[in-house]
């Protein structure tokens, strides 16, 4: 007989684990926290997609797996049934990467902009350019000069925090993983850039700030809260 672990409550005589490939790290999941903050009927999918790595911030890149107290391998999770076409489009669909597409009003404006904020042009495409990228780390943006997307600055000065309106914003949100959130708040004050959100430890263990660029478009420049020792 095939026995379908499918809730918390299914994997409460085994420790769950979670692994981030990026950070090649690894940390046990403490199933009363987890119970108090979901419930104990929350399936482990829901889990998966929310739990985050407490030194990038980001969500694990492998997934939750269950282990037996004694250390031995945990059972198999077996898809529900009738997601069996589900399982094989998302076998079709493994992304390999992900670009956004900002539209802008004007590109060589919004380069130079992008360097101010600590990016690098990468390349252009036109005669007149309309359409490049910009570049950090192993992350790409792509700049559309009028198309693909919506843009708009409203008039909020702040983006978050209180007498902040995330909702009045007309452009795109973004949010950048960095190692030091304050030090970019330092070079986007020295650059003269709209700060809409100072860094502020969020309730969802992450300390964030907000830059506005003048298309509207809004970064949240992030970090994940390491636990105190």
């Amino acid at each position: 007989m095939t026995v379908v672990l499918r809730t918390l409550a299914d994997y409460h005589q085994f420790r769950l684990t979670a692994f981030c490939q990026l950070c090649d790290r690894s940390a046990q999941l403490d199933h009363a926290a987890l119970a108090e903050q979901f419930g104990a009927d929350v399936l482990l999918e829901t889990i998966r997609q929310r739990v985050r790595c407490r030194r990038c911030g980001r969500r694990p890149r492998a997934a939750v797996g269950g282990l037996s107290s004694g250390g031995g391998a945990g059972p198999t999770v077996n898809p529900p049934t009738g997601s069996r076409r589900t399982t094989t489009a998302r076998e079709h669909m493994l992304a390999k990467g992900l670009t956004p597409i900002l539209n802008v009003s004007d590109i060589q404006q919004s380069f130079a902009w992008f360097e101010a904020f600590g990016w690098a042009k990468g390349w252009d495409w036109g005669d007149p350019p309309t359409f490049g990228g910009v570049c950090s780390g192993e992350c790409e943006i792509f700049l559309c000069q009028d198309g693909q997307g919506g843009r708009g600055k409203s008039a909020v000065r702040t983006t978050g925090g209180p007498g902040g309106n995330d909702a009045a914003e007309k452009g795109a949100w973004m949010s950048i993983w960095v190692d030091d959130v304050d030090a970019v708040h330092q070079r986007c004050l020295e650059q003269d850039l709209e700060v809409t959100c100072p860094p502020t430890d969020m309730p969802w263990r992450v300390r964030e700030m907000h830059v506005r660029h003048p298309d509207g478009h809004v970064f949240r420049v992030s970090r994940g809260i390491e636990d105190a020792e």
